[in-house]
């Protein structure tokens, strides 16, 4: 691996066996400009126009989300579910031919996983990753299985977030930095630019329609079927 640093406000790190980008770190409004390594520890240090940060390149947490006494993650390229009350803990969905092309570790595994509480109906969880510049997957799967199965459904493409909105509904944060609505066929049903400046994560308001949106300093609480900013909370240095 090869961690580079750049004016261009990011720091990337290379798979030099692929001759790939595998994982980018972005701030909008620093340049960086020095990196330093630890030499035993999964640790980067990397100083830029306003200070420095640490990172990892590895994520050591699982992406989990929990719902009443169930807590589903992805742990070696499966997503899987735990029931607290009788500690039974099964695969349900094989994620491998999601990340087969990933380098292990690196940028190719999930960051976050979100379980749709809105859909009573079925199960679907979003799992987002930092390949190919940021993806997502929505999946659709049975709890029923024992063992690890193949998704009912799984529905992909890019975005540097993804969070549920309704029964039926989710809400992407392309590339672009457009705001993006989409059914679950991943049509686009609503594409619009988002009232923050600088957006670089999307998370579920607690109400259906509602997100938060948050930026380097700034936290907004949008309202999409009305297009309405309703609150906002400017925190420096938000990560």
């Amino acid at each position: 691996l090869i961690v580079s640093n750049s004016e261009d406000r990011t720091i990337r790190v290379w798979d030099i066996s692929k001759r790939l980008g595998v994982q980018t770190f972005r701030r909008e409004s620093d340049r960086f400009w020095v990196l330093a390594a630890h030499p035993d520890q999964n640790l980067l240090a990397a100083g830029h126009d306003s200070g420095m940060i640490v990172f990892k390149l590895e994520r050591e947490r699982p992406a989990f989300d929990v719902l009443a006494n169930k807590c589903f993650y992805v742990k070696e390229r499966y997503l899987r579910m735990h029931e607290f009350s009788n500690s039974k803990d099964v695969p349900l969905v094989s994620l491998r031919r999601t990340t087969s092309n990933a380098t292990p570790g690196i940028g190719g595994g999930p960051r976050t996983l979100t379980y749709n509480s809105l859909n009573k109906a079925e199960n679907n969880v979003l799992i987002l990753s930092d390949s190919e510049g940021g993806t997502y997957e929505l999946i659709t799967f049975s709890t029923e299985s024992t063992g690890a199965g193949d998704a009912q459904d799984v529905r992909r493409g890019n975005a540097l977030s993804a969070v549920f909105i309704a029964r039926d509904r989710f809400a992407v944060l392309d590339k672009t930095r457009q705001l993006l609505v989409k059914n679950f066929q991943n049509d686009v049903v609503k594409r619009s630019t988002p009232p923050l400046a600088g957006v670089d994560g999307l998370f579920f308001a607690g109400t259906s329609g509602r997100i938060l949106m948050k930026s380097e300093d700034r936290v907004l609480l949008y309202d999409l079927q009305a297009r309405k900013n309703i609150s906002e909370l400017q925190v420096r240095h938000l990560e």
